[in-house]
Order: C-alpha cells, then structure tokens, then sequence
C-alpha cells in the first residue's frame, strides 16, 4: 500500500477533525488493499477510522475477519499509520454484532439503534462494557423519517421537535459516541445542532414528552406494532 497526501492537512487543519471511512469486506489482502488506496486517493489523507461494511451475518463476521483475508490489509495499514484505528458497520442485531465485538479486533461499530426501533439495546450494552466507540447510523432518516414529521407527530413533541427530542434521547444514552445525521444542505444542520447543545441528560420536560409519544404510540396502534 501507499501514503496518499495531497494537502489537505494543511488546507483544512486536519488536526480538527476525525476522518471515517469505509471498505467492502473482501475475500483476499490484495483486494482490501485495492480498495484502501481507492479511499486513500480520494481522501487525500491518513484515514483515522476505518470501518470494514457490512458485517451483516455470522459469515460475513467469518469473513471480515479471517487473519489471511482483508484484515491483514487493514492491520498493514495501521501499522503503516496509514490508519489509525480499525472499525466495523452493521445492520444486523446482537446474535452477530456482539460476537464481532467481543473479537476484540475494532475500536468502534456503526449499527442501527433508534428511539423508535431499541433491538440493538444489548449491542449497546456489550460495546459500552468494552469501551467500544458506539457510531449510530441514519437516526434521522430509517431512525422514523423525523426530518419530515407528521403533523400528529409534532403536536405529540411539542414545543421540541421529534428529531431534537429523540436525539436528546440518543445522546443522553450511556456508550453513545457518535450519531450519524446525512445533512444534504446547510439547513439541515440546525436541529442537530440545537440537539447537541442541549444540556448534559434528559431534562424532565423531555422526559415527559418521551413518556407522551410512548403513550399515544400505544393508543393509536393498539398492540399490532412491528419490531
């Protein structure tokens, strides 16, 4: 593998800011690598994290982390300090993601854990006991579409709006480092940005307000929700 810098250190002061990236789990060393030095390129800098995506099943687990497979591409590529720490994705719950935890291989997960979907809760416990960093991923989006809240929705939460509220909620949650929001324009920046900056903790209004939502949720679906 090759060092790509182009830069960007200087342009952007890299020492403010985490770089996260991803690579397709692969079957060989060679095709990890080729898939580093894609991300290498268009980067223009050392990766700080990087995760291997979609350990979705007990065979891609298997596969991930094969010490002849793409872990030793990866683990070549801290030693390098061309990466810093080696993470992993998941859309599956704890039956694979604990096991891939307990590898002791990675430094952090990106899984899927909302206030509207919790199938991830022991996923979440098992990492916080590992000081595992915890990545949350789409909260706004597969997390209830809540950048777009139904009208029912808002006079439920109010006066915070549902994002902020779950958010709060999220953060507030002990191992959670990180949640991963997909602004596509400026504007989409504000409530996440009044969510973090919100005080340490849930306050009781938002308590309140979390109990409501639970509770209209309940009349309204009478028993038949999916999880």
């Amino acid at each position: 593998g090759q060092l790509f810098r182009r830069g960007l250190d200087d342009d952007l002061g890299r020492g403010k800011f985490l770089i996260s990236t991803k690579i397709p789990i692969t079957d060989s060393r060679d095709s990890a690598w080729q898939e580093l030095e894609k991300s290498l390129a268009a980067l223009g800098s050392h990766i700080d994290v990087l995760n291997l995506h979609g350990i979705n099943t007990r065979d891609r687990l298997k596969t991930a982390t094969r010490p002849d497979g793409c872990l030793k591409a990866c683990q070549e590529a801290v030693d390098q300090g061309i990466v810093g720490k080696l993470a992993f994705s998941s859309h599956a719950g704890p039956e694979v993601i604990v096991p891939a935890l307990e590898t002791g291989l990675f430094s952090a997960v990106s899984l899927l854990f909302w206030w509207t979907n919790q199938r991830n809760a022991a996923s979440i416990d098992r990492a916080t006991e590992l000081d595992i960093g915890i990545l949350l991923l789409s909260v706004a989006e597969k997390g209830g579409l809540l950048f777009k809240p139904t009208r029912k929705l808002k006079a439920v939460c109010k006066p915070i709006s549902p994002l902020v509220l779950t958010h709060r909620w999220l953060l507030a949650h002990p191992g959670v480092t990180t949640l991963t929001i997909g602004a596509a324009r400026p504007g989409d920046f504000d409530d996440h940005m009044a969510a973090a900056s919100g005080p340490d903790g849930l306050t009781e209004e938002e308590k309140t307000l979390l109990r409501r939502w639970i509770e209209e949720e309940r009349k309204a679906l009478d028993g038949t929700r999916c999880e």
